[in-house]
Formats: structure tokens, C-alpha cells, sequence
């Protein structure tokens, strides 16, 4: 005799019924309450907060979702640490490479440094045109990882972008703040939960 499990709706407790039996009024053999056993529908027999049951008996877990609230909200800080953190070296390179077209603004900020004068005989124009050449890509590629992760699409560009912010050393001030968003990104995105939150 084929048998289908439903619930009953008293006790939550697993109840077989024979499948000529379903649409009639039924008693639960645990609690004894009556309840009318549902219609038979084409292939789900019954479910329960916790599982679903075939009409074999089989039981399966309901099914995954694509990425959790946790780790979307997780990807999101993250994305907006790089996105802040990569704009102001965005800054700090075209004021570079400003400084590197205009001498008198150069002469300020090398007299005004940390270091004092420049030594003679190095070339702090190429060098600030190049340094900020360089890290103005870097930096740009970091915050476009940074919008990938806050949209949470484009994994790749995403782990791109926190791998750039790793390596992001356009200036002295915003290099542990670039390194830490880099790291933080890179590890959420490095976590299955965090692959997860990505749409594509």
C-alpha cells in the first residue's frame, strides 16, 4: 500500500497516510486530532518548516539561497572602504603629477616635505610624472573593484581591485588605510560566502 507523510497540523508530528486517503478526514495516531488530509498534488505531498517530504519518505532540505544578508552587507563595506580609500590616492596622484608640470608648485612641495630640499641632481619632475602615472592606474582599478563589490557584480574585477588596493602606495599618508580596505575586500572575497553574495 503506497503511504504519503503529511504533518499534522496539532502536533507538527509526521503522520503516513494511506494515498486513497488523502482529502478525508484523517486522525493523527500521536495526538489523536482530525484534521482533513490534503488532496494529493503532483509531486510534493507535504511540507514542514524544516524540510520537504516525497512522497517516498525521502526528505530534502529547502534550498540554498545565493548569498547570504551577512555577506552581501560584508562585500558592501568593503566595496565602499576601497571605493573611499582609492579616490583620495586618485587625488594624491593628480596632485602629482600636477606638481611634476609645474615647477614652482614642485620646488613648494619639496621644500615643504617631510624630507626638506630635494638633493641636488635627482629629477623630482619625471620622478612625481611616473609615480603618479603608475598609481593613478593602480588607483583606478582599485575603486572600479570597489563599485564591483558594492553592486556585487564582476567577481573578478572585484578581487582585481582588492589585490590593487593591496599594492596601492600612491602616498605615504593613504598607504595603510589603501592596504587595510585591500585586505579586508580580499578576505571577504576569498570566503565561499562572499563568492556567494556575487550575482555574476
Amino acid at each position: 500500500m503506497e503511504t504519503d507523510i503529511l504533518f499534522c497540523p496539532a502536533c507538527q508530528g509526521k503522520v503516513r497516510i494511506p494515498r486513497e486517503l488523502l482529502g478525508t478526514a484523517v486522525r493523527c495516531p500521536l495526538c489523536q486530532a482530525e484534521f482533513t488530509a490534503p488532496p494529493p498534488p503532483a509531486e510534493w505531498v507535504a511540507t514542514s518548516p524544516a524540510a520537504t517530504f516525497r512522497a517516498d519518505g525521502d526528505s530534502t532540505e529547502p534550498p540554498p539561497t545565493t548569498g547570504s544578508a551577512g555577506s552581501g552587507g560584508g562585500a558592501i563595506l568593503a566595496g565602499i572602504a576601497l571605493v573611499v580609500t582609492s579616490l583620495l590616492s586618485v587625488l594624491m596622484c593628480l596632485f602629482r603629477l600636477y606638481a611634476a608640470v609645474n615647477p614652482e608648485l614642485l620646488q613648494a612641495v619639496m621644500e615643504d616635505g617631510p624630507f626638506g630640499p630635494p638633493p641636488p641632481g635627482l629629477d623630482f619632475a619625471t620622478i612625481f610624472l611616473v609615480w603618479g602615472s603608475i598609481f593613478l592606474v593602480v588607483s583606478l582599478v582599485a575603486a572600479l573593484g570597489g563599485f564591483a563589490m558594492i553592486l556585487r557584480r564582476g567577481y573578478p574585477l572585484a578581487l582585481i581591485g582588492s589585490i590593487a588596493s593591496l599594492l596601492n602606495a600612491a602616498d605615504c599618508c593613504c598607504l595603510p588605510f589603501n592596504f587595510l580596505a585591500g585586505l579586508m575586500a580580499l578576505i571577504i572575497l576569498l570566503m565561499p560566502s562572499g563568492r556567494q553574495a556575487f550575482n555574476g
